[in-house]
């Protein structure tokens, strides 16, 4: 088989020189679906000039496919995002799989329509075949094969029903609270 994303972060605890930047591994998480660790990268003798930077790495998704259910997946995308939320200043992250437009296209397809509808609400018009074009017009390729286009299908059903839930849940929750009040 070949390697065809070798690891260019260093190992945990350790720290290696790129040119003018170090870049170090100061922690490595491990969750179910990927990993998540904390780099800091500094220019070389200049430690106290070091930027954070989280660095999340999906691991249950085959090259050429997609994973067997949309749930790791819309998980991790609502850690990374989380994670985003706390840095606003940061800029955009940087996505990539080891061609850089299946699962790339796949995950970046996604999450723009998930940010879609958190920022519209679930009544909100979904055009999935456009949110492709518009990545593609980005980079061709996006997207690579039906499986994939499905996938986002499934992902976007699945975060709409789990939202859904949850409002439901909510709103029972506060209807129960409202009356056990009234009952007071």
């Amino acid at each position: 088989m070949q390697n065809k994303c070798v690891p260019y972060w260093p190992e945990e605890k350790t720290s290696k020189d790129f040119g003018k930047y170090v870049v170090s591994c100061e922690s490595e998480l491990e969750a179910t679906d990927y990993k998540v660790r904390l780099l800091k990268i500094a220019p070389v003798n200049q430690a106290k000039l070091s930027h954070p930077i989280w660095h999340y790495q999906y691991l249950s998704w085959p090259d050429h496919g997609v994973p067997q259910e949309p749930g790791g997946v819309l998980s991790f995308l609502t850690q990374v995002n989380t994670k985003q939320a706390e840095y606003p200043d940061a800029g955009p992250m940087i996505i990539h799989c080891s061609a850089g437009i299946g699962r790339t296209g796949t995950i970046l397809v996604i999450d723009m329509i998930i940010e879609t509808i958190d920022t519209l609400g679930l009544d909100c018009d979904i055009d999935i075949s456009k949110y492709i074009q518009m990545v593609r017009e980005q980079r061709s390729g996006m997207v690579q094969t039906e499986a994939q286009y499905k996938f986002i299908y499934l992902a976007v059903s699945e975060y709409i029903q789990t939202t859904k839930a949850k409002e439901n849940a909510s709103k029972n929750h506060s209807a129960a609270d409202f009356n056990v009040r009234q009952r007071l």
